[in-house]
């Protein structure tokens, strides 16, 4: 009795720890089956993408084909492959290591999508460059290049005439993108701008040179910002971008060159700091919307025809030494625009002879303080001149100055001024002219003024600090 009763407890017990594996076990599976657990982030290649198992239980992940929508997959967001790009083996160095792998070379029939994937392998092996004029898409809005290529040919996307940007994916040791434009890793080289790239564009900082042509005939740019790291401007850059209306920043800028800005229809205004010394032929002309630009103190060569054609322009600012070696009107190859009523001359020196004579839009001039002299006829028959705002340090004002300015009547003259030459103003349009001189009668009378000096007055009026001085048609 007793060994059945032992024997019966060796049963229980073997039936108990039997019971409480079963649970175990069934307590495992249940923590397995499916749905299973999965990483958050998705893992995908070509032709498929899945998600990594992370519960205990062993299954292999389980590939879903893509589903693609405007060239992206809805789930993994993985970007459709071109299929029918051509390959060529091909190997670059990265560092001290050579890399080998593929290189597209052109493509072969027809592709109208409207994204254009470059495949990170072809045969196992990285896609690592596109030759020169690879890409000859008429449909691609969007190139993506991934981060195994690391060799580009910067004539890569030229038949590529609808491209609106190129993305670059993350991890490329030799590309990055920004506002859809291909730069270096670095940031300080603009590899090349998408022909149909819209919108305000912000180019990097750390860009040191606008290239030739970067920007040439890219019609749909509205705004640009250029850093302070871009020192040079090359000829064409900008040039026919005709729906470019601001352009902002070019505060480190020291050259802008030969048809820069050309036929920017749109452009309204554009500023430029002390660091500027050079203007090229032609930078802004056919700017037909420009109505006003100051051309810093600093600048050393103006080319001709900087300011060609630009028809609305209002105001101009411009140093008194551009036209040291000739003519103002060069700035405009001889056209003066109808639309400019007011010029400040600024830096040191004269007004050369003849500078401004004849320019009849005219209204208003200002001369700054480091002007000491007028020229022989400088503002002669600028037949709508009313306003002249004159420097102190002026001393000289010679023959004909202002002659056949009819619309002056009032002028303010410095105390430093020395002489007045021949017929240098025409109050002919009044009967009585005023001149308010900010010396005394005793300074004035040591002026030395030329023959009929004030012009075809009846009366004149010369307003000193202490007394009037008045001249007529008799006393002259």
């Amino acid at each position: 009795m007793y060994y059945l009763y032992i024997d019966m407890k060796k049963k229980c017990l073997i039936i108990l720890c039997t019971l409480f594996v079963a649970i175990c076990a069934a307590l495992v599976c249940t923590a397995c089956i499916p749905p299973h657990r999965y990483s958050e982030n998705w893992e995908y290649d070509s032709a498929g993408h899945w998600r990594e198992v992370v519960c205990p239980h062993d299954v292999e992940p389980e590939k879903e084909s893509h589903s693609f929508e405007g060239g992206f997959c809805t789930v993994c967001g993985h970007y459709m492959e071109s299929a029918n790009l051509l390959y060529q083996q091909y190997s670059v160095r990265l560092g001290v290591n050579m890399v080998s792998g593929y290189r597209v070379y052109g493509m072969s029939g027809s592709d109208t999508s409207e994204i254009l994937g470059i495949p990170s392998e072809y045969n196992g092996l990285p896609v690592v460059a596109v030759a020169n004029r690879a890409l000859q898409s008429y449909y691609a809005k969007t190139v993506i290049i991934p981060d195994t290529v690391i060799e580009i040919n910067t004539t890569a996307f030229e038949q590529c005439n609808v491209l609106e940007k190129i993305e670059v994916q993350s991890g490329n040791p030799r590309y990055v993108s920004q506002s859809g434009i291909l730069y270096n890793a670095e940031l300080t080289d603009m590899i090349h701008v998408p022909k149909q790239l819209r919108g305000e564009i912000v180019i990097a900082d750390g860009v040191t040179v606008v290239d030739y042509d970067a920007f040439s005939s890219r019609f749909s740019i509205t705004s640009v910002d250029i850093p302070e790291s871009v020192t040079q401007i090359n000829g064409r850059a900008f040039n026919g971008c005709i729906g470019l209306k601001s352009v902002t920043g070019c505060k480190g800028v020291t050259r802008v060159g030969i048809n820069a800005f050309s036929n920017c229809v749109a452009l309204q205004s554009i500023s430029f700091t002390e660091k500027l010394h050079f203007l090229g032929e032609d930078a802004f002309a056919y700017c037909s919307s420009l109505s006003r630009i100051v051309i810093p103190q600093s600048v050393e060569y103006v080319g001709t025809g900087v300011l060609y054609d630009c028809s609305a322009l209002e105001f101009l600012a411009v140093p008194v030494t551009v036209g040291a070696s000739g003519s103002f009107s060069q700035l405009f190859n001889g056209y003066l625009p109808d639309n400019l009523t007011m010029l400040t001359l600024t830096g040191e020196g004269a007004v050369p002879s003849r500078a401004f004579s004849g320019w009849i839009s005219l209204e208003s001039v200002v001369l700054s303080r480091g002007i000491t002299g007028i020229e022989d006829s400088a503002f002669s028959r600028c037949e709508n001149l009313s306003e002249v705002v004159l420097p102190e340090n002026l001393k000289s004002i010679g023959n004909h100055a202002f002659d056949e300015c009819v619309k002056l009547a009032a002028v303010i003259l410095p105390s430093t001024i020395e002489s007045i030459g021949d017929s240098a103003f025409d109050f002919s349009g009044s009967d009585i002219a005023q001149i308010n001189y900010n010396g005394t009668k005793a300074d004035w009378v040591n002026v030395d003024l030329g023959l009929n000096w004030y012009g075809n007055v009846q009366k004149m009026c010369v307003k000193c600090l202490d007394e009037e001085v008045t001249y007529t048609s008799d006393n002259a």
